[in-house]
């Protein structure tokens, strides 16, 4: 519901600047015809109507999409109205009132945009119930109407004539019409029909009904009746004579009635805009061929001009997507930095400051840092962090990373690090498209025998213990029927009641309390992924990130804050709810663990090598990862969802792992292409899942797939 809103909000914006566009060409060209302007707001309609549209470099529309469809989910919410003053004035407003805080379990914007799109929905359901009752008693009123010839009908109750019916429509009149003003009504409404304006006016109000937000359009549904009845009188004195104009104008004085209401029927002859008609038809003169063919090629023009959307977008687009910002409170718009420009500044070294790179377009952020984003092209990206004050001199970040957008979030520092040969190592990647997501924590205690329960029952992630990261136990729920199943199989291995309403900024509710969500309609559009993780410290966690690459789906999970309560080996159920479009797109799905806060960028490179203890009884195998920068990350239970990371090195035939604090050692003799754990001279791995002389295979990282239900 909230897509087709947003699509609907996006089209109606488009179809307001038409609306000013026809208001200004009424107003400019006053001695066109009158059937020229109903065209106009037919222009109009078929904007309301086209879901899609041409790109033309002669579109005069500012902006195809105003407002993103992935607005909900942005980390960093921004509109495009195509006018910079309005998006410098506007979007710092929403980013930094509706940009998602860590923890929260529904993004600001979500909520917004759901209680809008209900509210939508109720206007239309009064809209569609006004249209029906006014209908209704308009029908009651005709009821006993007498048939006088052909389609007219006499009735005692009106007091205008108008036209009732779509597919058998009729003309009804006063009863005490006198046989004059009858003559040049019947004239009047007959010529509607030959236009089809019986058909046009409960068109509009339909538009009207469905698009009834939006005041530009209350505006073009007046403006569009009275430029019908206007056409309609002109064309009556076209086929009767000019020599009709004052006998036709007191017909429409007799039959005027007192009416302020928009009505979607009927059309009747003396409601609309009387006193403006009878002027147009005492200065009515027969327009001139030219004047006629200048009018139809303006109306051409006005057409090509606005019922296309501009060819190339705004530069700054997409820029609230790169980097997976915590949101920009403020977007500079100058020029895009380039990848050869980047190379040269490279150069620097440990000279680079901010100020190299004041002249190009980023985002403003703030995350306990000064940060700022760089976007080069779809696959590259600049984040620069630290310190700032444009007063001094000095001003030396802590980081210049380049990223690579490619699902891998490998990065370097260009001061340091080789800038072209990762260029090189990405460039020709398939660009990782950020998907939206909704979710909910829920605490659902100790989770030894969880875990053993829940691969019974679903399986575990194929060769997880060879992912890049740590992959996690993923359940794929797409029905009521399928989430009642696993709650059913899990119930006594997991506590649903369990909630952590922490005083902190990040409490964390009960399975029990947001399962109700889950509903049939929910399933009609998305899809839920129950993912599982035993936690070794106290900790909470949200959704990273979720990306879509060449048909692998990745839920990214992080790592967020200490809790305030003591959840150690807390079993934990991430809820994440992703639409089923994006799904559908997806040939496997993942979910991993990685660190939102780590500095230096090693838990996100590819490991060189894997080596895995292919011997250990339990079904996620202890493991390990040796990355080229010289880092590692371990996993050594499935019951420790740790990280474990550090650095390594190689002395005589040792493989020694230290952690980065270097409170932890664990220590492998190198035996050929393998490794064998040497317990004496390491330190202790939780639930000793790692016996001394555990020999750990060379393996080759491979990516995790889940087990459907």
């Amino acid at each position: 519901m909230e897509q087709l809103f947003l699509k609907l909000f996006n089209m109606s914006i488009t179809a307001g600047w038409i609306v000013l566009a026809v208001m200004i060409f009424r107003f400019l060209f006053k001695k066109t015809p009158k059937w020229i302007n109903v065209c106009m707001w037919g222009i109009v309609g078929l904007r309301l109507v086209l879901p899609f549209s041409l790109e033309s470099i002669f579109s005069l529309i500012p902006s195809a999409e105003t407002v993103p469809e992935d607005i909900m989910y942005s980390p960093a919410p921004t509109v495009h109205t195509g006018i910079p003053v309005i998006n410098s004035a506007v979007n710092p407003v929403i980013s930094e009132s509706l940009a998602p805080n860590v923890g929260d379990s529904a993004n600001p914007m979500q909520i917004v945009v759901f209680m809008a799109a209900v509210i939508w929905i109720v206007g239309v359901c009064t809209m569609a119930l006004y249209a029906a009752i006014s209908y209704l008693h308009i029908k009651i009123k005709v009821r006993e109407a007498v048939k006088q010839k052909d389609n007219i009908m006499l009735c005692d109750s009106v007091d205008t004539p108008f036209i009732l019916g779509i597919i058998k429509p009729k003309i009804y009149l006063p009863s005490s019409i006198s046989e004059v003003d009858a003559k040049y009504v019947i004239a009047h409404e007959r010529a509607h029909l030959k236009r089809g304006d019986h058909m046009i006016k409960p068109m509009g109000f339909l538009l009207l009904s469905i698009y009834w937000f939006n005041p530009l359009l209350w505006a073009a549904y007046v403006f569009l009746c009275r430029d019908i009845e206007l056409a309609c009188d002109e064309k009556v004195l076209k086929e009767m004579g000019e020599e009709i104009k004052k006998p036709y104008s007191e017909a429409l004085v007799n039959c005027s009635v007192k009416r302020k209401a928009i009505t979607a029927c009927p059309l009747a002859f003396g409601e609309t805009g009387v006193g403006t008609r009878i002027k147009s038809i005492l200065k009515y003169k027969k327009p001139a061929l030219i004047i006629v063919i200048v009018s139809l090629v303006l109306c051409a023009v006005f057409a090509i001009c606005f019922l296309t959307d501009p060819k190339d977008k705004p530069e700054n687009d997409n820029i609230s997507e790169i980097g997976g910002a915590d949101g920009p409170s403020d977007v500079v718009t100058t020029k895009k930095l380039t990848l050869e420009e980047l190379i040269s500044l490279s150069k620097k070294g440990d000279e680079l400051k901010w100020s190299d790179f004041d002249g190009y377009t980023h985002i403003d952020t703030g995350s306990g840092l000064y940060i700022r984003q760089y976007p080069i092209d779809e696959m590259f990206y600049l984040s620069i962090g630290g310190a700032y004050s444009p007063d001094e001199e000095d001003n030396s970040p802590l980081y210049f990373y380049l990223s690579a957008n490619d699902g891998t979030d490998a990065k370097i520092d260009v001061r340091y690090g080789n800038v072209e040969e990762f260029i090189a190592d990405h460039k020709d990647n398939p660009v990782a498209v950020s998907l939206g997501a909704s979710w909910h924590l829920c605490p659902v205690g100790p989770g030894e025998s969880a875990y053993s329960e829940l691969i019974k029952h679903y399986g575990i992630p194929k060769d997880a213990v060879l992912s890049h990261i740590l992959s996690l136990n993923t359940v794929k729920i797409t029905s009521v029927s399928e989430l009642e199943k696993f709650t059913e199989r899990m119930k006594g291995q997991m506590n649903f009641s369990l909630s952590y309403p922490d005083k902190d900024a990040f409490s964390t509710p009960s399975f029990d309390s947001i399962k109700s969500e889950y509903t049939n309609g929910f399933f009609k559009e998305n899809t839920l992924f129950i993912i599982y993780m035993s936690s070794g410290a106290p900790e909470r966690y949200g959704i990273d990130k979720v990306t879509l690459t060449e048909g692998k789906l990745a839920i990214c999970i992080a790592e967020t804050l200490y809790a305030s309560k003591d959840t150690k080996q807390e079993g934990w159920l991430m809820c994440v709810s992703l639409s089923k479009d994006d799904v559908s797109k997806a040939e496997a799905v993942s979910a991993y663990l990685t660190k939102r806060n780590d500095p230096e960028g090693t838990l996100m490179n590819f490991p060189v090598a894997s080596y895995v203890y292919t011997a250990s009884e339990e079904t996620v195998k202890p493991g390990f990862h040796l990355c080229k920068d010289g880092s590692f990350q371990a996993t050594f239970s499935a019951l420790d969802s740790t990280v474990y990371d550090g650095t390594y090195s190689t002395l005589d035939n040792k493989l020694v792992l230290t952690s980065y604090d270097g409170t932890c050692i664990y220590t492998f003799r190198i035996e050929g292409d393998n490794v064998v754990f040497d317990k004496e001279h390491s330190s202790d791995i939780l639930f000793k899942t790692v016996p001394d002389g555990a020999v750990f295979e060379l393996a080759l990282p491979k990516e995790p797939q889940i087990k459907d239900e």
